[in-house]
């Protein structure tokens, strides 16, 4: 017994019919006339090969293989794919990665005290600092600061 695949359409009042096999396509106001047209269409199409000599099969045959590709299949090309994608990319990223941190320049040393003091100089001389009324409980704040930064001051000094 032979399968026949039929794929089936309706569009606004009229159905159509495809033959998956040989590629032709019906239609009708309902299913069983679609159909019939088909059936009708299917024999002609088989009377005319016959007539002609004409070989078709090949046609409709290589796009029902190419239908049929396994899941297992199209999963492994997906991840070959997807492997040597990531190979260029995971290689910039890493050397993006590693040049940036070539590029940065930590200061160390007396360096570090001088940019925090000369940071400290521009706050005390620009306008915003106006305000006056906090001024022993910032000055407090810095002296704990201080105290709390002594024991750094040598590790930064070397």
């Amino acid at each position: 017994m032979r399968v026949e695949e039929y794929i089936l359409k309706k569009k606004g009042n009229v159905f159509f019919f495809l033959d998956e096999e040989t590629g032709i396509i019906a239609e009708g106001k309902n299913i069983n006339n679609a159909y019939a047209d088909l059936i009708k269409k299917k024999e002609s199409y088989q009377k005319l090969k016959k007539i002609s000599g004409i070989n078709t099969d090949f046609i409709f045959k290589s796009i029902k293989n190419n239908k049929n590709l396994s899941f297992t299949k199209k999963w492994i090309i997906s991840f070959i794919f997807i492997a040597i994608s990531s190979v260029p990319l995971s290689y910039s990223i890493s050397n993006g990665i590693k040049n940036g941190l070539n590029n940065i320049d930590i200061p160390k040393g007396n360096l570090v005290w001088k940019m925090i003091g000369d940071e400290i100089i521009k706050i005390s001389k620009s306008d915003t600092v106006q305000d006056t009324s906090r001024e022993q409980e910032i000055k407090e704040a810095l002296s704990i600061l201080k105290e709390r930064i002594k024991p750094y001051k040598d590790f930064f000094a070397e």
